[in-house]
């Protein structure tokens, strides 16, 4: 393959409309997997998953084409691998402390029982085991692929937080509590991971927040983080 052809396919892969139809086929394919397959044939979650992989494979030779850098070099910017700065974690630490107490408060309130809980070891050892490997697998799709391309698009950091949220929030359709949360929490993670490229924190506090909202929140609240037809089937009116 000549070098102009080479270069022509990495300049076509930043072509903001062929990304933007790029995101919207995989969000197209994500909410499709949930609603039609998610239960009867899961492993068809490897057609998204295999979507997302030929994006990262093409945007690291473009990224590799264009820059001369190494393959290093781009696992490092791309996923936040080597932070760019410590600044703004102090900021960040503050929202998640904030946003801790206000689930153990809620769960005061909705669920006063959860701390006499027999089981409430083995309920967050469940949630830790679940939702910390999940949690990073999530935060490398979000911001990895979403927020990186996103940004190529709009070219602006704030509505790339805004879109970025807009999508994580829909992904969590139809648990109302869920939606909320994801979509605050996404537009949090976005402006800090574009101005700091922090993989590792935004993944940890992911996690525990997933953990609190699981072990304190009645399940009649958060319908045990179910989302697509899931929640309506176990939805109690």
């Amino acid at each position: 393959m000549s070098h102009k052809l080479l270069v022509w396919l990495a300049r076509l892969r930043t072509s903001p409309t062929l990304l933007s139809f790029e995101i919207a086929a995989v969000f197209a394919s994500i909410m499709t997997y949930i609603w039609l397959f998610a239960k009867s044939a899961p492993w068809l979650a490897l057609f998204p998953i295999s979507l997302i992989i030929f994006s990262w494979c093409w945007r690291r030779n473009t990224y590799l084409w264009l820059t001369g850098k190494t393959l290093p070099d781009w696992y490092a910017e791309e996923f936040g691998f080597l932070p760019k700065s410590t600044k703004g974690l102090g900021k960040l630490t503050l929202i998640w402390l904030a946003a801790m107490v206000t689930i153990v408060v809620l769960g005061l309130i909705f669920n006063p029982n959860f701390l006499k809980e027999k089981q409430l070891w083995s309920l967050t050892s469940y949630w830790l085991s679940r939702y910390f490997v999940w949690g990073w697998f999530q935060q490398f799709v979000l911001h990895g692929y979403v927020t990186r391309n996103l940004k190529t698009v709009l070219r602006n950091d704030t509505k790339t937080a805004f879109w970025t949220s807009v999508i994580f929030s829909f992904l969590h359709l139809p648990n109302p509590l869920l939606m909320v949360i994801t979509f605050f929490s996404a537009f949090v993670s976005a402006k800090f991971f574009l101005k700091y490229s922090n993989i590792y924190i935004l993944a940890l506090f992911h996690g525990f927040l997933a953990v609190a909202i699981g072990t304190c929140l009645p399940d009649s609240l958060v319908q045990n983080l179910r989302i697509g037809p899931r929640f309506l089937e176990k939805l109690t009116w």
